[in-house]
């Protein structure tokens, strides 16, 4: 069953076509990613799901209901987190109320509480310490775990590991594996495409607001065009 279904979506920044004629779909429980350059596309493409970007057409379907164009609180309240690239915390807030401002309506919030804190166990540690004084990592680690405070059906990240050291990225990719191993519905954008390649099950390429591949992730990390543009191989 596809959980997110999108076909013939265009989407403008103004007078500006970015993204064209767009179809993809995530099933349920299913990790995907989509993966391409700076520029082709890709943040624009979640924000428009996620309800942040409303100059669009086509179709966004969640759960078979037609979401395009629907305010960002209301597809929010229908299952889906967005994880922004720019880590947007309270910096003057503590880590536990950024974390419970993730739970705002919604029912079950100890229990989401504690599978943050079992996947980020550094969270617990710093409940009570200003967002703004984490580190980048554990501030990553923080606007994901708000995310999970919603309980998603789709969880939605876009570039995860930017700015982080290696040890850190491999943390927070650990942590996303788990998620996908339990059932989670996930849709990466990575610029780390080996890292997505090998924990999600299938991939989308895009390049110019247009999707030029797609398919399994083993078969995309052997295809030629994949190796040469992104692996260095």
């Amino acid at each position: 069953m596809a959980l997110l279904e999108i076909s013939g979506l265009n989407v403008f920044h103004g007078n500006l076509h970015v993204v064209w004629d767009m179809d993809f779909r995530v099933g349920e429980k299913e990790m995907v990613t989509l993966i391409g350059p700076n520029g082709a596309g890709k943040t624009t493409t979640v924000e428009t799901i996620a309800g942040l970007n409303r100059n669009a057409s086509g179709s966004v379907r969640f759960l078979g209901e037609e979401i395009l164009g629907l305010p960002p609180y209301e597809i929010f309240h229908k299952g889906i987190a967005l994880v922004p690239e720019k880590r947007e915390i309270f910096a003057k807030m503590p880590v536990l109320e950024n974390l419970l401002l993730g739970a705002s309506g919604k029912s079950g919030r100890e229990l989401f509480l504690r599978k943050v804190y079992g996947l980020f166990p550094i969270l617990r540690e710093r409940e009570r310490q200003k967002a703004g004084t984490l580190s980048g990592g554990e501030q990553q680690m923080l606007v994901i775990g708000r995310a999970l405070m919603s309980g998603p059906r789709l969880l939605i990240l876009d570039e995860p590991s930017t700015g982080l050291s290696p040890l850190i990225t491999g943390q927070v990719f650990r942590a996303l594996e788990q998620l996908g191993r339990e059932g989670m519905t996930i849709l990466l954008l990575e610029q780390n495409v080996r890292n997505a390649l090998d924990m999600c099950q299938r991939g989308y390429v895009l390049e110019n607001g247009r999707i030029v591949l797609s398919g399994g992730a083993k078969e995309l990390l052997h295809e030629n065009h994949i190796q040469k543009a992104y692996l260095g191989i």
